[in-house]
């Protein structure tokens, strides 16, 4: 087995060939090197070895490439070296100061806040009842409130709701998440109905909430290892947990025993039967499923499975939303325009219903789509999977 490359090795492994320039939304948007992953490369080598950069210090670097790169690790995907620029990333976040002005309101936000699913579900259900006044607020503020009604966190150890199961069928835990289950409860739900059509019960996972992605984003990599660790324990305790979120799973893709709600589905697809629908129906692969863990066509065969459904792609559909996580919170203008070229790929398709695989992309491009009064029908592909569901008799016969 080889040792694994220091940061040093990892730094200098882009041989900068500039593949990556038009895979990063940032450059494309702003044509800036500085904006560009070998140009954010430059930076990290800054934080990451100082001893390199003796010119320059911490305190006179300009951080704004950093705190501007969406994450979504597409140049990873074109990289001939192989540079994993996700985790230098997160690396050299942790190495920076804490934000200041409004910024370090929304990081206190994401990590005080969304990442704890009580504390979230008050201050949402508050926005929710306060909406009316939403036009009163700044954009990037009125995007933030729910378009729909947000619920209680889950029990933890909460039994499925689709019927009685035999005694002895293995069990499956669903990592509910921290957003997820406040803004998207129908997700958890449908994961339930398509573990028990499998053949499976259904658990929500308990002792944990948040997988520390959010966290590690933002570089407080102390609170994320924490919450993995959390998690990890009970995989080690022979646990399965699927995990229908694909930035959780991306950032949980190293711990044996936590699988991809997508993949796992793939895998068990033949235990199922699923009613027609004539629809044109179009999916959003997220960045991290596409570039962080080479999901792809997994979401595809599993739609393909249903009769009549016409499946189509945006065009380029590997480019980023905008959404990225709480990038959308932290960088909300370019968030807005990478958005909307994102939606006119997707208007060009005339769908008639958006899927996707992750809360963020979902309801951020649903409400890039109700501002601007051309609203498509937006779901996450379990829940519409789990909706068409033909019952255990029709997989059987």
């Amino acid at each position: 087995m080889n040792p694994r490359p220091s940061i040093a090795e990892q730094l200098r492994s882009c041989i900068h060939c500039g593949l990556c320039l038009d895979a990063c939304p940032t450059y494309r948007l702003l044509g800036d090197e500085a904006e560009s992953p070998r140009g954010r490369l430059q930076l990290m080598q800054v934080l990451l070895e100082p001893e390199a950069s003796p010119n320059l210090s911490l305190a006179e670097m300009d951080r704004t490439a950093l705190d501007r790169c969406l994450g979504c690790r597409h140049c990873e995907a074109v990289c001939p070296s192989g540079v994993p620029y996700g985790e230098l990333l997160e690396s050299s976040r942790a190495a920076l100061p804490a934000l200041g002005g409004r910024q370090a309101w929304a990081e206190l936000l994401v990590r005080h806040v969304l990442t704890r699913p009580l504390r979230f579900a008050l201050l949402a259900k508050l926005a929710y009842l306060l909406r009316s006044f939403a036009r009163f607020l700044p954009a990037e503020l009125g995007d933030l409130v729910p378009d729909r009604a947000p619920a209680w966190p889950r029990r933890a150890g909460a039994r499925g709701e689709a019927g009685p199961q035999v005694e002895g069928t293995p069990e499956v835990y669903i990592l509910a998440g921290c957003a997820q289950q406040v803004l998207q409860p129908e997700v958890a739900r449908a994961v339930e109905r398509l573990l028990q059509a499998c053949g499976f019960r259904p658990r929500i996972l308990g002792g944990v909430d948040c997988c520390g992605a959010l966290d590690a984003h933002l570089g407080a990599s102390e609170a994320a290892a924490k919450r993995t660790e959390a998690i990890a324990a009970r995989a080690r305790r022979g646990a399965t947990i699927l995990v229908p979120s694909a930035g959780c799973s991306s950032h949980l893709r190293h711990i044996d025993g936590v699988v991809d709600g997508v993949v796992w589905l793939h895998r068990n697809a033949d235990r199922l039967s699923f009613l027609p629908d004539l629809r044109r129906v179009l999916y959003h692969p997220p960045c991290h499923h596409t570039h962080a863990q080479g999901i792809g066509r997994e979401a595809l065969e599993l739609l393909r499975r249903v009769p009549g459904l016409e499946v189509v792609q945006a065009d380029e559909p590997e480019r980023c939303c905008g959404s990225a996580g709480s990038y959308q919170l932290l960088q909300p203008e370019l968030a807005t325009r990478i958005r909307a070229e994102k939606m006119e790929r997707i208007r060009a398709q005339e769908p008639d219903l958006l899927l996707s695989a992750n809360p963020g992309c979902e309801i951020f491009l649903r409400r890039g789509f109700q501002q601007t009064g051309q609203e498509l029908p937006t779901e996450n592909l379990l829940v519409y999977l789990a909706s068409r569901l033909g019952g255990l008799e029709a997989a059987a016969s």
